[in-house]
């Protein structure tokens, strides 16, 4: 059936399909873009929290040399650095020596 011959029963029928399909194109390119949206906004909202926290920075403790060949340890002491943003709080302690042994501390004393 040639074009020219078509009525308005026809070209609405055509306007038609071409409405729903165009309708269906935007409706996908939207889920589309909502999605990429919720993405930057999660990792924006992740940057914007790791901005916030501390990064700590352990210092080798000084200790007695290699060649005595043992630690008496009554005190530990071991030099930390914030270097981030947040506020460095410490809620608990645990360390491993070189031997495997673990320890926990059940204070923590701050000096400036």
């Amino acid at each position: 059936m040639p074009w020219s011959s078509w009525g308005a029963t026809e070209w609405t029928a055509l306007a038609a399909a071409a409405n729903a399909l165009l309708l269906i194109v935007l409706v996908l390119a939207t889920l589309f873009y909502a999605g990429q949206t919720k993405a930057s906004v999660d990792e924006l909202r992740e940057a914007r929290i790791t901005e916030a926290l501390p990064v700590l920075h352990w210092q080798q403790p000084s200790g007695p040399s290699e060649s005595t060949g043992a630690y008496y340890l009554a005190q530990l002491t071991v030099d930390l650095t914030n270097y981030g943003r947040g506020a460095a709080r410490i809620l608990a302690f645990s360390a491993v020596d070189d031997r495997g042994g673990a320890f926990t501390a059940p204070a923590i004393a701050v000096q400036w």
